[in-house]
């Protein structure tokens, strides 16, 4: 089952401050408030090995398919232990412009992956320069190989516990969120639902036949092992989604953010009343 082009529209560039060249790869999530009606907080996800030896920026590409610097991250939190790194994402700049990874509807538990299953991600393409300046990521698919491996070495560092898939592919690609393609449904937990969007997907595109398959987030590829011969790491995406709900810090900010939003939504409605009342008037 291909990727439709609106999930691609999750990934973004890492971008070294002081070279404007992009050089690693992330993508944005959401979490949904836990106070506010159809309120969320959106955060970039990349790995910390993209974040720590110098200041980035994080460009994404626009719907006419322009690279823009959207964020300059002052903080980032960090998980160094499985090579995670997460930044609330601007209050500037609109989130819902590009197609953001719902963590509460589109994160799977890893009974639902099985040996053999494909794996796609997208990400840069470091070696074809033009594609990072350009804007343009690259989907490459692999093979899910081994779940919840333990201890995996890669470079000079170590995750707890990963997922390894068979790959091919570049440097450029830490990073990557990993989709996990079912030829079934997948089961989802009893707290998850089906991607709202499927059924209008499915009504406009007739490529995916009569049963209905999912493509679930699966993970970020942070590296290589073996010398970059084809064994990709793969960090459950469960890591990043708890990095974000249980850090005190963040968890502090999304209070406050809903704060505002609340208030913000009082003044609209005392605003809209007024207006109303004037016109009865």
């Amino acid at each position: 089952m291909p990727l439709h082009r609106s999930m691609v529209r999750s990934v973004g560039f890492v971008v070294p401050r002081d070279t404007k060249k992009p050089d690693g790869t992330c993508f944005l999530v959401t979490v949904p408030s836990e106070r506010v009606d159809s309120h969320e907080h959106a955060y970039v996800v990349t790995d910390a090995h993209n974040t720590v030896k110098r200041d980035v920026d994080i460009w994404m590409t626009t719907i006419d398919e322009k690279l823009e610097q959207k964020m300059q991250p002052a903080d980032w939190w960090r998980d160094l232990t499985f090579d995670i790194a997460v930044s609330p994402w601007s209050s500037t700049s609109d989130h819902r412009d590009w197609n953001v990874v719902d963590l509460a509807t589109q994160t799977y538990q890893e009974v639902g992956a099985a040996y053999g299953d494909t794996v796609l991600y997208a990400g840069l393409l470091t070696p074809v320069a033009s594609m990072g300046t350009k804007g343009q990521q690259m989907v490459r698919s692999a093979t899910l190989g081994s779940m919840s491996a333990t201890n995996v070495e890669y470079g000079n560092q170590t995750v707890p516990l990963a997922h390894l898939i068979d790959c091919r592919s570049w440097r450029g690609f830490s990073g990557s969120p990993c989709w996990l393609e079912r030829v079934i449904p997948v089961s989802l937990r009893s707290q998850d639902k089906a991607p709202a969007n499927w059924e209008d997907e499915l009504a406009e595109y007739d490529w995916y036949g009569s049963g209905l398959s999912f493509v679930s987030i699966f993970g970020m590829l942070v590296g290589y092992t073996i010398n970059d011969h084809g064994v990709g790491v793969v960090v459950p995406i469960e890591k990043v989604a708890e990095l974000i709900m249980n850090d005190e810090e963040l968890k502090e900010m999304r209070e406050r953010d809903d704060e505002a939003e609340l208030l913000r939504r009082e003044k609209e409605d005392g605003i809209a009343a007024s207006s109303a009342s004037e016109s009865e008037t």
